[in-house]
């Protein structure tokens, strides 16, 4: 496998011959790189002792609006000098004032053959910058880097979010595309406080709405962000519908005496905020309707559900966590027609006899091990013309800063913590829903979460209460809080943010890396692309090889005529044909 790197090989091969060889001679070298980029290398003037390295960017003049020029000078200081002609920027360095320490030509090398990486490097510190301010908006970066491509950063006080345009030539180029960003998606689960990458085919993310972004058959969006959101739609008549959106949810600190009272306490803010808006927008009860909801918990939006419904309406709260369902029967023992049971998707009041005009539930798609049996149940439970709608936090992983507070603050027990979840991957759940009988399966990106808490003390008690009690806040040592306080965007200051984009991608000990990751992932996937149709079409040439060797083989021979030896009067012998 070929490795494609964030620096300029040609580059750093030329220079270093030039800074070691210790011979001055005359050179005149053009380089193509990636996006129609083009390097320069050459003696201004004819000086032998000086060398110049120019680079031409049809785009320079979208990245000086966020500070290119002001970055380049930062990294190269005196080594800048004024623009060769036909190019943007141009270094020169002096042969003969080169530093004697070797190492330190080694760095000098380095830097310059990181130019182009560097020109577009002010964008992305730039937007990182108005995120560790808070100072976001609404405002898109405009890069347009090839021709009918470009790539837009977006900075809100909570993430930085990158997505690049492509352009695929044909449908082959669609097909290798789609499969590389999957593999793509599903290998990365192993990393799971990595930005997540999405693709989206035809019609750009909803970042982009306002900007103008092509759609069509052969465009796609690559998006850098840390979640990926999903809604499945699903059946002519039975519906599925799993979503997650978030808006901010805080959680305040309090006294909490069980773990049921502190779920109560910790999850009304995320009940309030993102549930209802979810049943409010998109589940819409009717007048009449009978509904259940899955996974009730304390029972806030099962309350939520009968209101809407009205006193024709009946709802039914469904949960196996028998504290909570005394907790919630007590607290909404006055709506006369909204009742709890004990139940789970395994085995729930009424499964199998298609009286629901409504199957609810709120984040629990987690906490059940068997989805495709759960599925199939929700189906046969629903009416004709009913439609399970399911809010789901995270299909396919963890909250990362969950994953991490596991990890950091009860490493004791961390590995029984991360096993209480049931994630599959997103190819996994719509097989589920197609086998249940939803027939459409559709995805949409969506308003990603951020989780706000208002003290150390309330983010462990939430912890604790949304885990029924197995991480372990006494567990928590000075010394592990230190180490965990990274993981919040204030780095230890309350109110503590925990957002989808975790702030150690862009923090400024950590965001040249995530700057060359960005930086090289969309020459990858046009490298791939056309590495993977030229091993296509050698191994089809070797194959139609292969086959017209075995054809050859299958030729019938000419049949061997005898030959009869005869003699001539003489004596003579000779073979007559």
């Amino acid at each position: 496998m070929i490795l494609l790197e964030i620096n300029n090989r040609i580059i750093e091969d030329t220079l270093r011959a030039k800074f070691m060889g210790g011979k001055f001679e005359s050179v005149d070298i053009t380089v193509a790189d990636f996006d129609g980029v083009q390097f320069h290398i050459s003696n201004p003037d004819g000086e032998k002792s000086k060398l110049r390295l120019s680079i031409s960017m049809k785009f320079y003049s979208d990245l000086q609006k966020y500070g290119a020029d002001e970055l380049l000078k930062k990294v190269y200081g005196s080594f800048m000098t004024t623009p060769e002609e036909a190019y943007d920027v141009s270094l020169l360095v002096d042969l003969e004032q080169l530093p004697s320490d070797e190492k330190e030509k080694e760095e000098l090398i380095q830097k310059f053959a990181l130019l182009k990486r560097n020109c577009f490097a002010s964008v992305f510190e730039k937007y990182f910058d108005y995120q560790q301010a808070g100072s976001g908006g609404k405002t898109h970066a405009v890069i347009n880097y090839r021709e009918d491509e470009s790539m837009y950063v977006q900075a809100t006080d909570d993430r930085v979010t990158v997505v690049f345009s492509t352009v695929f030539k044909d449908d082959d180029d669609v097909i290798i595309g789609k499969v590389f960003m999957q593999e793509f998606k599903e290998g990365r689960r192993a990393s799971q406080t990595a930005p997540q990458v999405i693709f989206s085919h035809k019609e750009p993310p909803l970042e982009l709405q306002g900007t103008g972004a092509k759609t069509g058959d052969n465009i796609g969006y690559i998006t850098f962000v840390n979640q990926y959101p999903f809604i499945f739609l699903g059946g002519e008549e039975r519906g599925m519908e799993i979503l997650t959106a978030m808006e901010k949810n805080s959680c305040v600190s309090s006294t909490i005496d069980t773990a049921t009272e502190g779920y109560k306490l910790s999850s009304r803010p995320v009940q309030n905020r993102s549930g209802k808006m979810f049943i409010d927008t998109e589940v819409k009860p009717q007048a009449g309707d009978t509904i259940m909801d899955l996974g009730c918990g304390t029972g806030e939006l099962s309350a939520h559900l009968a209101q809407l419904v009205g006193p024709s309406g009946k709802v039914l709260g469904v949960d196996p966590d028998k504290e909570r369902l005394e907790l919630a029967k007590q607290s909404y023992s006055d709506i006369k027609n909204l009742s709890f049971a004990e139940g789970s998707a395994a085995n729930f009041p009424g499964m199998g006899s298609e009286c629901y005009d409504i199957i609810f539930s709120n984040y629990v798609l987690q906490w059940i091990p068997n989805k495709s049996n759960a599925f199939r149940n929700m189906y046969a439970s629903l009416k004709p013309t009913g439609h399970a709608k399911l809010a789901a936090q995270y299909v396919s992983y963890l909250f990362p800063f969950m994953t991490s507070a596991f990890e950091e603050l009860n490493p004791e027990n961390a590995e029984h913590l991360l096993g209480m979840f049931n994630f599959e991957a997103r190819s996994t759940i719509e097989q589920y829903c197609f086998a249940a009988g939803f027939g459409i399966v559709k995805s949409y990106d969506i308003q990603s979460a951020q989780f706000v808490f208002e003290s150390i003390e309330a983010l462990l008690k939430w912890l604790w209460s949304t885990t029924h009690g197995s991480f372990d806040p006494t567990l928590v040592t000075e010394d592990r809080l230190q180490n965990y306080y990274p993981y919040s965007s204030r780095n230890g200051q309350p109110p503590f943010d925990f957002s989808v984009l975790e702030p150690r991608h862009t923090k400024p000990d950590a965001r040249d890396g995530t700057i060359d990751l960005i930086h090289t992932f969309r020459n990858y996937l046009h490298y791939h692309i056309k590495c993977s149709k030229a091993y296509l079409h050698s191994r089809m040439r070797a194959r139609t090889a292969e086959f017209i060797k075995v054809l050859n083989r299958a030729k019938p021979e000419p049949k061997a005529t005898e030959k009869k030896t005869m003699k001539t009067v003489t004596g003579k012998t000779f073979a007559r044909q």
